[in-house]
C-alpha cells in the first residue's frame, strides 16, 4: 500500500500500525477490511425504521473500528454523531447532515485503500 496516500486520506498510518503491534501485514488486512464493512447502511436502515439503539450500536462500532484503524478525522465524525444520538438531542436533519459528512468522507478512504489494495 502507498503510505502517502493512506496518509494523504486522513489515515494515521503509524499509529494504526503500532496499534497493531507494528504488524503491517495484518494493519493492512483490516485496513481492506473496511471496505466490506455495511454498518452505515445497517445504521441508514435503522433509522429509517426509527430504531435509534440499533442506529447506535453501528455507529458505536464503526466508531471502535475506524479508532483502532487511526483513522482521525472519520473517528471525530462518528463520535460526534454517536454522541448526538447518545444523548437524544439531534435534529433528524441534523443527524442526517453528519450521516452524509461521514459517507463523504468514508467513500473517500475506501476509494484509497481500494486503489492502494
Amino acid at each position: 500500500m502507498n503510505i502517502e496516500q493512506l496518509k494523504a486520506a486522513g489515515i494515521d498510518y503509524e499509529d494504526g500500525l503500532h496499534r497493531f503491534a507494528d504488524n503491517q501485514r495484518i494493519y493492512e488486512k483490516y485496513l481492506r477490511k473496511l471496505t466490506e464493512v455495511t454498518l452505515l447502511d445497517e445504521a441508514r436502515t435503522a433509522l429509517q425504521n426509527h430504531d435509534h439503539e440499533t442506529a447506535f450500536d453501528c455507529f458505536h462500532k464503526l466508531k471502535a473500528f475506524v479508532g483502532n484503524l487511526s483513522i482521525p478525522p472519520l473517528y471525530e465524525k462518528v463520535r460526534n454523531l454517536t454522541e448526538t444520538l447518545r444523548q437524544g438531542n439531534g435534529s433528524d436533519d441534523d443527524i442526517l447532515a453528519q450521516i452524509a459528512a461521514i459517507e463523504g468522507l468514508f467513500q473517500k478512504i475506501i476509494k484509497v485503500i481500494q486503489e492502494e489494495g
